[in-house]
């Protein structure tokens, strides 16, 4: 069962006949937010967004109130980066929230007037209100289990590392928010409250129910993922780097766990993404996975959907209060039955086509 815890000024000169040189901003010091900060905002004016962000997405999540007011920024426009409000709401909130009023103005106009998050706007007329935004995974074989990145972290259960083939789905690209379960459950019952956070004190059993409903709502076929589509979307799917963690080796670049948590779910999406444009499949809350559990078998298989009895079902991805190793992609847990509910345990949903 999971644990229970916890701009730039100065002197110009031209000659008359030549060219500028480009302007290269001095490099600062590690440890020197401001100066970081200013190179990142010449970096911005210059137009070179991926060399900013690079930049505003490290002091961001240092807590830097004006960069994640950058970020937010980056996320409502493009620039850069795909459009996407959902994620532009969280960093503003961060952001207001230690008094920023750029962010507090930004926000106070982006609820009120919300744009589409993706730029295929007859898709998003068509989408459900309630329905999560989806990405596309492109099926393919994968080393499953206790893969050579993982050293010397693997738990008994992760062995024998085994090939799996999954066919192609879709996966939400953020976990279940507590706005879209209110909108189709009508209660919340989430410990930490927030419309963009993850639905969070939910058991696998709520999680069908909440299936059923959306289904109902959309004629769409949603469902859990199984485990081995869950570890495979987690690696980055055909697109995979071979990382420890979902989308790097580094876990605060992609992760909320124990350490920088502060003791609470955060927004979903406020971490990079991994190599297929997921969020928070490390961290946040941990995530139920259609499958029983079962030790795993050495024999290929082609999507596996776990064994077909079993009083236990498996959990994946890491939560809030949990150390790094169960932040891993090959981490599972084995310890929980359908009826089991925390507020560390969330989900994400699933479909064949969409």
């Amino acid at each position: 069962m999971p644990y229970r815890s916890g701009t730039l000024r100065g002197n110009f000169y031209f000659i008359p006949g030549s060219k500028p040189a480009p302007y290269n901003p001095p490099e600062p010091t590690q440890d020197d937010p401001t100066a970081l900060l200013r190179k990142a905002n010449t970096f911005f004016t210059n137009k070179q967004y991926q060399d900013a962000i690079s930049i505003y997405n490290k002091l961001a999540n240092d807590g830097n109130a004006g960069a994640q007011n950058r970020m937010g920024n980056f996320y409502e426009n493009g620039y850069g980066v795909t459009k996407d409000n959902i994620q532009a709401l969280a960093w503003y909130k961060k952001a207001a929230d230690q008094g920023d009023m750029n962010a507090q103005t930004a926000l106070d106009r982006l609820q009120n007037n919300p744009a589409p998050s993706t730029p295929n706007k007859e898709n998003e007329q068509k989408r459900n209100p309630a329905e999560p935004e989806m990405v596309f995974v492109q099926g393919g074989a994968f080393w499953m289990g206790c893969s050579g990145e993982q050293g010397k972290d693997c738990l008994k259960n992760e062995n024998p590392l085994h090939s799996v083939t999954v066919s192609n789905f879709y996966i939400g690209k953020y976990e279940v928010t507590q706005k879209q379960w209110q909108q189709i459950m009508g209660n919340n019952p989430s410990h930490f409250k927030g419309d963009n956070l993850p639905v969070e004190n939910v058991s696998w059993n709520d999680t069908q129910e909440f299936i059923r409903r959306l289904n109902e709502a959309t004629g769409k076929q949603y469902r859990l993922a199984t485990e081995a589509e869950w570890e495979y979307a987690a690696r980055g799917g055909n697109k995979s780097q071979g990382y420890k963690y979902s989308g790097s080796n580094i876990l605060n670049d992609v992760a909320w766990y124990r350490d920088n948590s502060g003791g609470a779910t955060h927004p979903v999406g406020s971490k990079r993404p991994n190599e297929l444009g997921i969020y928070d499949m490390s961290g946040n809350v941990w995530e139920w996975c259609q499958d029983r559990y079962g030790q795993y078998r050495s024999s290929p298989k082609r999507d596996p959907k776990g064994p077909s009895l079993g009083a236990l079902r498996v959990l994946r991805g890491g939560g809030w209060n949990y150390d790094a190793r169960d932040m891993r992609v090959s981490y599972r847990n084995s310890t929980n039955t359908p009826d089991h509910y925390y507020y560390n345990l969330g989900f994400r949903i699933v479909c064949n086509s969409h």
